[in-house]
């Protein structure tokens, strides 16, 4: 696999192999498009988990629990923001449509501002899968879910469209036989997109 860099990111942009929903291709290399990535940013709709009866509460992956909107707070001091506590999670979703056609992968990365912070944006789920968002061969595209974690020694302020991460396309050694979200996958978030905010575990 090869990473592709800025002039090969405007190019796939420009043929629509690739799609971020902010950008149209003919873009230079320089602001959102840095030398091997995308910059993405936050998008306005977060859920977290259930506050637990118990401080040992069990999930069960089969069955996992249904996650809760977690909404924004306005102060004078910080605007709107989320206030991120050491050691939790949350599930957010990227501003920007993302659409990966069957001859790229993409690889949601941290930027290293936040990751200096303690910020994790996927704790496991960073790749995203030929045919991301290309749903039923239509190109509207599909935020990616960030699995946003503070594992730092304070609490993070987190704001709707703050630049959170980067996008990284890897090119294919040859095009997937079967897109993610073909009924024959079983794609289990094929449907993102078609919510407002990011989707929960399913078993």
């Amino acid at each position: 696999m090869t990473i592709l860099t800025d002039r090969m990111l405007l190019m796939a942009l420009s043929h629509k192999a690739i799609g971020v929903s902010s950008l149209s291709g003919g873009e230079r290399p320089g602001g959102v498009v840095q030398p091997a990535s995308i910059d993405l940013h936050l998008g306005e709709h977060m859920t977290g988990f259930p506050l637990a009866d118990t401080p040992m509460a069990i999930v069960d992956p089969e069955d996992p629990p249904e996650m809760e909107p977690r909404g924004w707070k306005w102060s004078e001091e910080y605007g709107d923001h989320y206030l991120l506590k050491y050691g939790e999670m949350v599930l957010g979703t990227t501003l920007e449509r993302v659409t990966i056609t069957r001859g790229y992968i993409g690889q949601i990365e941290g930027r290293s501002s936040l990751g200096r912070l303690g910020l994790f944006v996927h704790i496991t789920a960073g790749y995203i899968d030929p045919g991301w968002g290309n749903r039923n061969g239509a190109l509207g595209g599909a935020p990616i879910t960030l699995e946003l974690l503070n594992m730092g020694p304070h609490q993070l302020i987190l704001r709707p469209r703050m630049p959170i991460a980067q996008l990284v396309i890897h090119s294919g050694s040859a095009p997937a036989a079967l897109a993610y979200g073909h009924e024959r996958l079983h794609s289990k978030y094929a449907d993102s997109g078609e919510t407002d905010g990011p989707i929960g575990a399913r078993a």
